[in-house]
């Protein structure tokens, strides 16, 4: 999924007819440029969670909220999901809609989540379960930040140009991810990562015409 300035009849005009009056040298330092320009942009963007038109993101899908067991429970459940029971002592626990259990497992020591479906039964506590020591709670769930935070930085978001052409684009594993939000699939909303903005058609221009001297 690319930005590609050809998109862009009126921006592809103005940058072309500045260029056909520069040497090969100049052309192809400002193309390299704008490649920088745009990669920068599009994560400054993304990093201020809006589309290019300057509209805010549409917002996460909110969590519901959970409620916090302090006591203990314990359960018989598969080792790793599938293997021999074992017992399972947990403390600061919650459910987590339907489908799982939450909370900090005493044996290993850190916060796990468990499937219902797959708890084999609940058992009976003792003294020594209630008195035995836990974690500091861990909150499941997605807290209130930033989105595509990763897939914003270099490694992923590049720039590059070639003798006649300058684009901006995801790269590698976090293509599909990015183009099903860019084009709202899979049940995301339409969130546009790469876009055009006025800001970086202004940008791109002022920078054509310093490198090149056609101001």
């Amino acid at each position: 999924m690319d930005l590609d300035l050809s998109g862009f009849d009126g921006l592809e005009a103005t940058i072309t007819d500045i260029l056909s009056r520069t040497a090969p040298a100049h052309r192809n330092r400002a193309l390299a440029d704008i490649g920088r320009i745009l990669r920068r942009s599009q994560s400054e963007r993304i990093k201020k969670q809006k589309n290019p038109d300057g509209e805010a993101f549409a917002p996460r899908k909110k969590k519901l909220p959970m409620r916090k067991h302090l006591s203990a429970t314990k359960f018989l459940y598969p080792m790793h999901g599938s293997g021999a029971p074992r017992v399972v002592l947990m403390k600061s626990w919650s459910f987590v809609g339907r489908k799982y259990v939450v909370g900090f497992d005493i044996e290993e020591g850190k916060t796990r989540t468990f499937r219902r479906d797959k708890i084999i039964r609940f058992l009976s506590l003792d003294a020594a379960d209630q008195n035995k020591s836990a974690g500091k709670w861990y909150t499941p769930g997605v807290k209130e930040q930033a989105m595509f935070k990763k897939i914003r930085l270099p490694k992923w978001l590049q720039g590059w140009s070639q003798a006649d052409a300058v684009s901006a684009g995801f790269r590698g594993d976090v293509v599909r991810i990015a183009d099903s939000h860019q084009e709202g699939k899979d049940w995301h909303p339409v969130r546009e990562l790469i876009g055009l903005s006025a800001e970086d058609e202004a940008m791109i221009i002022e920078k054509i015409e310093d490198l090149t001297g056609a101001s």
